[in-house]
């Protein structure tokens, strides 16, 4: 089944269980014990959203070009009301194991954390942290193997023990960081009336995306910024009829998670004009993810025309 056809099933089940329950995440947490359906519609979306999860994961380029904008707002939609619901239900025999051992650890509680974002981001460094060590590890084995040999040591061996030590003590590669940053950039799913502006050259706002992914994964936080902008300001012109590319002009739109069009506005104005030498090196991080995630809501959300949509009334 190709990335087309799953993503297609996803919507068909999506809009099932979202039927099913009035389109009411409350009431599939009510409901779904004793409901068969409920929980086959679960186990499927559990499934589909963790296979979406690791192809995007392990894609070179954080974005997919021409998803339908009904696919895009289905995914988000799932991400922010529903895939705590869902995955509660589809781990039901895990949760019901856990709840006999440890007390309360059955029961579900899908209140937001607060500051989600911070816990993310100091999950993502101790993932890294723990691979960076195994890297660490697997290479001071075949430097420790080089120097007891008697016999010598095959020659790629130390050529690779000489590369990894150019890589992060020469070139200084922060393997951490990068490993970390790389995850925390969203994955943005591009509508097919925005995709269709580049054609095949892949050019202007695809360019600048990757490139600030590329630039913050390997340490370079204010020209990940700076491409960060020049994309953003594209993107309320061409995609959002703001002709001098200022956020006041673009008419942005009160999402449906929660997130209203003044605080969207405010968002996308702080990512345009807030002076980066202010922040510390950690404020900094934070800055460009969120501006990803602003990039991300404005791409995903972008008008199919963006003359008609400067019609409309504010």
């Amino acid at each position: 089944m190709s990335q087309a056809d799953e993503g297609a099933k996803f919507m068909t089940v999506f809009a099932e269980l979202k039927s099913r329950f009035a389109d009411n995440p409350e009431l599939l947490v009510e409901r779904w014990e004793g409901d068969e359906r409920a929980q086959e519609l679960c186990d499927e979306l559990h499934e589909l959203a963790r296979s979406f999860e690791t192809t995007e994961e392990w894609s070179p380029v954080a974005l997919t070009p021409h998803v339908s904008a009904a696919s895009a707002r289905s995914r988000r939609d799932y991400e922010e009301r529903w895939s705590r619901r869902v995955a509660f239900v589809a781990n039901r025999w895990i949760n019901k194991m856990l709840g006999g051992l440890i007390p309360d650890s059955g029961s579900p509680n899908f209140k937001l954390r607060p500051d989600e974002l911070s816990i993310e981001i100091e999950n993502w460094k101790y993932d890294a942290n723990k691979e960076r060590m195994l890297l660490e590890q697997s290479f001071d084995y075949l430097q420790q193997r080089q120097e007891i040999d008697e016999d010598g040591y095959l020659d790629w061996v130390i050529e690779a023990v000489w590369a990894w030590t150019r890589l992060t003590k020469v070139a200084g590669l922060d393997v951490e960081g990068a490993l970390w940053r790389r995850r925390a950039i969203p994955h943005i799913l591009v509508p097919t009336h925005v995709a269709n502006r580049y054609g095949k050259k892949r050019a202007s706002l695809y360019r600048r995306l990757h490139q600030a992914g590329r630039a913050f994964v390997f340490g370079a936080p204010l020209a990940a910024l700076a491409l960060q902008r020049a994309a953003l300001e594209e993107l309320l012109r061409e995609h959002w009829g703001a002709e001098k590319g200022h956020v006041r002009e673009a008419k942005l739109p009160h999402l449906r998670w929660d997130i209203g069009a003044d605080r969207l506005k405010n968002l996308a104005n702080d990512a345009l004009h807030k002076d980066p030498e202010k922040l510390t090196p950690e404020q900094l991080e934070r800055a460009v993810i969120e501006n990803f995630i602003i990039l991300r809501l404005l791409i995903e959300n972008a008008p199919l025309d963006a003359a008609e949509h400067q019609r409309q009334p504010r």
